[in-house]
């Protein structure tokens, strides 16, 4: 008995994790990676929300130009708009993906039981919710 509670002891003090602290880190793992491509959305979304409004600014701006010289301003803009688009989404879409286990991984650990982690991924990774979503 006390051999068992010195053993206890020193794993305790070692800091390693019980069996059931490391399934729960395997379990979030699983979960984010079946949410990856909404994650990714994320950042092409933010990607796509600030072209969109960089459009809009541009166009208040053009509407004020004389008629002659809008059509040219507003392809350059178009342009311009596209490559920046083009330029910050993979790294949006990538920034996203990185920061997402670091920021949502504790969230999911202390708010659900390995039990709700695993319904959870058995519900994203089925044939209905990929049909729902």
């Amino acid at each position: 008995m006390v051999k068992f509670l010195v053993v206890a002891l020193l794993i305790a003090a070692s800091g390693i994790a019980p069996a059931e602290a490391q399934t729960k880190k395997e379990l979030v793992a699983k979960l984010l990676q079946l949410q990856q491509t909404g994650i990714e959305n994320l950042g092409r979304q933010i990607a796509a929300q600030n072209s969109q409004r960089a459009l809009q600014a541009s166009g208040q701006v053009i509407s004020q130009m004389p008629a002659d010289k809008r059509e040219a301003a507003a392809k350059d803009v178009q342009a311009e708009v596209k490559k920046f688009y083009d330029d910050i989404e993979p790294l949006l879409r990538k920034r996203a993906a990185d920061l997402a286990p670091a920021m949502v991984a504790p969230m999911y650990e202390e708010r659900f039981s390995e039990d709700e982690l695993k319904q959870v991924i058995a519900w994203l990774g089925s044939p209905v919710s990929k049909k729902f979503q």
